[in-house]
């Protein structure tokens, strides 16, 4: 039985540091992409707070960067978890689904899930649920564009959020079955 564990956590460190390298090769593309939007955003009609916004997160992601070596893998997933949920709140808060913002909640629940334990990515998908529907009360009432969508666009846009998250969860699960 020892045998077995110990390749079962063999196994884990390699699963590990091939994440930690792969998160290392994304970080200089995610600086880039944020900071190309900020000046995308900059010379468009959206307002200049998502240029700042971009421009924060390309910071933090060039500091992931410079500090790759040190700051922990851990840390380096909860802060790109943490800067998409951001964004994408802040970008539907906006302009409802008109905007990035459902997208970028999403991405931060599909990095949740592949890197998160299942209990961990659970809570965090929990939250992405009650902060839609939080969304949704808040702009139905806040946001010119939101008033003139019906209650049946916003109950399919809902499905459809939970069919995804759904099935990145079955995906993942089967995933762990097979391996």
């Amino acid at each position: 039985m020892e045998k077995r564990d110990s390749r079962f956590i063999e196994y884990d460190k390699r699963i590990q540091k091939k994440i930690e390298e792969k998160f290392n090769q994304a970080l200089p593309a995610a600086v880039l992409v944020c900071w190309i939007s900020a000046f995308a955003i900059y010379n468009s009609p959206i307002p200049i707070f998502f240029v700042y916004l971009n421009f924060i997160s390309g910071v933090i992601f060039l500091v992931l960067q410079i500090y790759k070596n040190i700051i922990s893998t851990e840390i380096k997933i909860y802060s790109s978890i943490l800067v998409s949920y951001i964004m994408g709140v802040t970008s539907f808060l906006d302009g409802a689904f008109n905007s990035a913002g459902i997208i970028l909640i999403l991405i931060a629940n599909t990095i949740a899930v592949l890197l998160f334990a299942k209990k961990k990515s659970r809570i965090f998908t929990y939250i992405s649920i009650v902060t839609f529907l939080l969304l949704w009360i808040y702009t139905r009432s806040t946001v010119a564009s939101a008033e003139q969508i019906n209650s049946s666009y916003w109950i399919i846009k809902f499905v459809v959020f939970l069919l995804f998250l759904l099935i990145l969860k079955s995906l993942f699960f089967m995933s762990e079955i097979l391996l």
